[in-house]
């Protein structure tokens, strides 16, 4: 029982007191918000390694599912990754003048001998020569192309490497530089150079140009060297004659191992953020069973993302699965 003339207590908090609770939510309230951010900068990595392995898996299964070529391009610089089908139009083993598709070859000078890249090779020598396919009357280079050659040069002289007649070709120069030049439907003739490349001379080396239709890049052993975007469509001529040489620059030694891909349907994943792909710029490649390229490849190739939360490497097997 209260007594007359107690003093009832308070039912109220101090000033101080409301400061200090206030004082250990903000608290709290940072402390959450810096794991929350923590959380969201890991995600953001994890989130890019995932599509990245996804894109792979997606990459070999288009080449089982199709019976043909399929890619992924890298390019760090360019913090993007590329994946695309590729439908074979022509291949050229160069065992002789017959070809797996893509009908025969009309060599001009040369002779098929046994000391290839791959058992045979057809051999200009120091004298020069070139080598035309009939028309490929299937391909269109508008929807993007891949098409590659394995080359031994022998001499310091300007050699025509590859030239799809109306659309493009790939130059070497006698310094051991490249040009790709590239006739658009609309605009100027555009240029692609790489001139301090110094390629050596009798080794055997993959040169390449490769198109997703906005772009265009100059490939070395599978590692893009130089590139430009395109303005407008590649400029097309129904039937056009793909060439390796040229009257007017024949090639002065070796090739082997012609191909032509049309790339079908692409997919590209920009990196966002802070999530950076490490290494050089490079093509990762599966046959038509969704093995990594035997004719690219030696051994298993590593993908690597530099995040926030730290390293994710995947690794893509020979065999083409990817972890």
């Amino acid at each position: 029982m209260r007594r007359t003339g107690d003093v009832e207590p308070s039912q109220g908090v101090t000033l101080l007191e409301l400061l200090v609770v206030l004082g250990m939510i903000s608290v709290l309230l940072g402390l959450g918000l810096g794991v929350f951010g923590s959380l969201d900068r890991n995600l953001q990595g994890r989130v890019a390694a995932e599509r990245v392995k996804s894109m792979v898996r997606r990459a070999r299964n288009t080449a089982v599912r199709t019976g043909s070529e399929a890619w992924l391009l890298l390019e760090p610089e360019k913090r993007r990754v590329t994946g695309a089908g590729a439908a074979v139009v022509g291949q050229w083993h160069l065992e002789d003048a017959t070809s797996v598709r893509g009908g025969p070859l009309f060599p001009s000078g040369g002779e098929f001998r046994d000391d290839g890249r791959f058992g045979r090779c057809l051999d200009f020598g120091d004298g020069g020569g070139f080598v035309q396919t009939e028309g490929q009357a299937s391909f269109d280079p508008r929807q993007g192309f891949l098409v590659e050659v394995y080359l031994l040069a022998t001499s310091r002289r300007a050699m025509t490497v590859l030239e799809l007649g109306g659309s493009y070709s790939l130059l070497l120069d006698d310094r051991g530089g490249l040009r790709a030049e590239i006739r658009q439907k609309e605009g100027p003739v555009v240029g692609v150079d790489s001139p301090d490349l110094g390629l050596p001379l009798h080794r055997w080396i993959r040169l390449g140009l490769l198109s997703d239709a906005r772009r265009v890049s100059v490939l070395v052993d599978g590692v893009e060297v130089a590139s430009s975007s395109l303005e407008s469509p590649i400029a097309f001529a129904p039937g056009a004659v793909l060439a390796v040489g040229s009257g007017a620059a024949p090639i002065r030694g070796r090739v082997d191992e012609l191909r032509l891909f049309s790339l079908g349907s692409r997919e590209v994943f920009e990196l966002k953020g802070d999530v950076q792909l490490l290494g050089a710029s490079r093509l990762i490649a599966f046959d038509r069973g969704g093995k990594l390229s035997q004719a690219r490849h030696s051994g298993p190739e590593t993908i690597q993302l530099d995040t926030p939360g730290g390293m994710e490497t995947l690794e893509v097997g020979l065999l083409g699965s990817v972890r």
